[in-house]
């Protein structure tokens, strides 16, 4: 009996082996799929989605999840498409991602490398996978947020202060360790939660306007972003932005129209007219100010009329 199970065991470990063999072995396939693609990717475009369906196959295996080294052949494979994919849209501008979450793909990878590593090398080959991913991902989200695809524009931006994030923890230089280059990080993740339409990003963007606030010199959108979002809850918190703002940006329109859409939105028209004034006096070739300081005069002699205040109706009705 004795020999019957230790027969079995053997048996199941020769499998198990064999499976293990196998994912590596086509790992090494898709890797030369890939190769060929890149050689010619236009004529070789079905072998990108190959790689790629290969490689989503391996990893149903319970043998390459738990694998530190499947994850990081993983992570340089998506890495390198992610360059590969840069390097296209810089010749052909016109050109679309093919593989749009390729950098974020690669660190997810790297970091299921590190979290399974038995090996410092396996941790050391992973945190090179994530400082070359953090500028592949970065240049991703730039091009998101130039066709104004805000939404990937945030996750690829907030990948690379997740990347920064792992770097930093584990003593290791960074490409935004530069404050300045640091700030524009934050502030153009931030802007594009803020314009995209995901309200997990937005409420993502809002802690980092705040961030961005409380460091001090901070581009007027941060102020008009953050007056906008508390208007609608604590109008006290949200003219404090405001204030702020104005003190720092005096001759920012987008605070001046910020406020005028939020007075129009509350029907405040009395206080409406000398902040209408103040925009055209800024932008006095914008017809849409002078149009809406017409109506908030009209509303007011509707107003004054409704109220049996002829004589003040009739002095809105002249201006």
């Amino acid at each position: 009996m004795k020999r019957f199970f230790l027969g079995t065991f053997l048996v199941l470990l020769s499998i198990s082996l064999i499976n293990a063999q196998e994912y590596k072995k086509q790992l090494k396939n898709a890797n030369k799929t890939l190769s060929k693609y890149f050689i010619d990717p236009v004529a070789n475009k079905a072998d990108l989605a190959t790689a790629i369906a290969s490689i989503d196959q391996i990893f149903s295996a319970d043998d390459a999840k738990a694998d530190p080294e499947a994850w990081l052949t993983k992570g340089q494979i998506f890495n390198e498409i992610a360059k590969a994919e840069m390097n296209k849209k810089v010749l052909d501008p016109a050109y679309e991602l093919a593989t749009p979450n390729a950098g974020l793909d690669a660190l997810a990878a790297f970091n299921n490398a590190m979290a399974k590593a038995v090996k410092k090398s396996h941790t050391k080959d992973a945190l090179d996978g994530i400082r070359m991913n953090e500028d592949l991902t970065n240049n991703i989200a730039i091009t998101f947020f130039q066709a104004q695809d805000y939404d990937n524009a945030y996750v690829n931006f907030d990948g690379t202060l997740k990347a920064h994030k792992t770097l930093k923890d584990n003593k290791l230089p960074s490409r935004i360790d530069d404050p300045a280059i640091k700030n524009d990080q934050l502030f153009y993740t931030a802007v594009s939660g803020h314009f995209g339409k995901n309200k997990e990003y937005k409420e993502g963007a809002l802690m980092l306007f705040e961030q961005l606030y409380v460091a001090g010199k901070a581009q007027p959108l941060v102020y008009e972003a953050l007056f906008t979002h508390y208007s609608e809850k604590d109008i006290t918190k949200a003219m404090q932005y405001l204030d702020a703002g104005r003190a720092a940006n005096p001759d920012d329109n987008g605070l001046l129209f910020a406020e005028i859409n939020y007075y129009l939105k509350e029907g405040k028209l009395e206080v409406l007219t000398d902040k209408l004034k103040a925009a055209i006096e800024k932008e006095p070739e914008n017809v849409s100010v002078y149009n809406t300081l017409g109506n908030v005069y009209d509303q007011l002699n509707q107003k004054e009329r409704t109220a049996g205040n002829i004589e003040k109706a009739e002095e809105y009705f002249k201006l």
